[in-house]
């Protein structure tokens, strides 16, 4: 199946793209910014006739102060996003919106419930709207809760202060929340089944067992917040959303926080960095490549050098000792995995995940670490995006030269 996924460069584009190649679909991500998997502007998607699209694009609601200038931009970016579908031939469409779009209440709430009035509610409206209007012959509306991710989003934010011992009491409203690989599910379950029209895609918990199920694997300091919930209009992101589905005929891998978190929290106190890219190669030449440590001095940044036992990070010395500790390959797979012995970090576990697809090889590389100096996460979060951008840049050389090598 040929899928348009608009929005490809988000938190939830990054892991959807990757994992529509993994089940063999052609794949096409549309985004402004340029994205680790290949991708289009929004102006060549005249150029294209999509199987199905699915919609995600739209500024970031939690990201930003709801200043009225803000507002406005978080409407007009959906809104704009699929006004650019206007005129084509769409089969299906999967569009997001949330469940902000329900009135905040404790009580359960389905798909008929009544919307609310706030503009949370007025958002996610006028986006639905929106989709309709585009006529597709089947469309869904995937009112997502909270999508829970290592790598991005709202999780992390969580996380954040449990890393610091604090357990941040946000009452027992309710709350409605869903896995990422849930979320990829019901993707597949869209695309796959004659479901149409709006679906509520989470599960619903509330906010004292999620707290309850964050201390499984902490030891905190509970900190009371609730009552500093209304001070800011964006707040209402957190409002009670007591939503599930009666419309959604999927098995849920999380159905609980408790599961979800049991899965997110393997090593909680490590962070997680993750990038994907796609390699113009075989999966045999790419297990080679990365097996021989000399290699990957090929693809780092000149602003680091690895001499010895030490790296030389921007200039400054730092004892640095690793090992690749195992690798694999079959017919479809393989994986390398290296960690440090000595170092700057106080956890440093990194696997290079390889997939044969019929784009190429998806490389995913995981990396789980725990810094040593609090409150660097974000500086080194900041540096490897820009190192895997380099190293991007530079493996799409060197294949692109070995196929036109093998070529000639």
């Amino acid at each position: 199946m040929k899928i348009l996924i608009l929005g490809a460069s988000g938190t939830l584009g990054r892991p959807l793209q990757a994992h529509l190649y993994r089940q063999g679909h052609d794949v096409i991500g549309v985004s402004r910014t340029p994205s680790r998997l290949p991708t289009i502007r929004w102006e060549a998607i005249k150029d294209h006739t999509p199987d199905a699209v699915i919609n995600l694009a739209g500024a970031s609601i939690a990201d930003h102060m709801w200043t009225r200038a803000y507002k406005r931009e978080l409407l007009d970016s959906r809104l704009w996003a699929l006004k650019q579908l206007t005129g084509k031939r769409i089969p299906i469409l999967i569009s997001a919106s949330a469940i902000g779009y329900y009135l905040a209440s404790n009580n359960p709430m389905d798909e008929d419930s009544v919307p609310g009035s706030d503009f949370l509610s007025r958002l996610c409206q006028a986006w639905e709207q929106a989709a309709y209007e585009l006529h597709a012959e089947r469309t869904v509306i995937l009112r997502l809760g909270v999508v829970l991710t290592r790598t991005g989003g709202a999780f992390p934010r969580m996380k954040e202060p449990y890393l610091y011992g604090l357990a941040p009491d946000l009452g027992n409203n309710a709350f409605s929340f869903l896995h990422i690989d849930d979320f990829l599910g019901i993707i597949d379950h869209c695309l796959s089944s004659s479901i149409s029209g709006p679906i509520n895609a989470c599960a619903a918990t509330t906010q004292k067992a999620l707290l309850k199920a964050f201390q499984r694997s902490y030891t905190t300091l509970r900190i009371p917040l609730s009552p500093f919930l209304q001070l800011s209009e964006r707040a209402s992101i957190l409002d009670a959303h007591a939503v599930s589905s009666k419309r959604l005929d999927y098995t849920w891998r999380y159905p609980t926080i408790e599961s979800a978190l049991e899965d997110l929290l393997q090593e909680p106190e490590a962070r997680v960095f993750q990038y994907e890219t796609l390699l113009p190669t075989t999966l045999e030449k790419a297990y080679e490549f990365f097996s021989e440590p000399k290699n990957l001095e090929k693809i780092t940044p000149p602003q680091i050098r690895v001499l010895d036992n030490r790296i030389i990070l921007f200039g400054i010395p730092l004892t640095w000792k690793g090992k690749i500790v195992a690798s694999s390959i079959n017919a479809t797979h393989a994986s390398i995995i290296d960690v440090q012995l000595k170092g700057p970090f106080g956890l440093w576990h990194h696997t290079h995940a390889l997939e044969r697809t019929s784009h190429g090889i998806l490389l995913t590389d995981t990396i789980l670490y725990k810094e040593r100096i609090p409150f660097t996460a974000c500086g080194i979060n900041y540096a490897l995006l820009k190192i895997f951008q380099y190293r991007q840049k530079k493996l799409d050389e060197i294949f692109q030269q070995k196929a036109l090598e093998y070529k000639n």
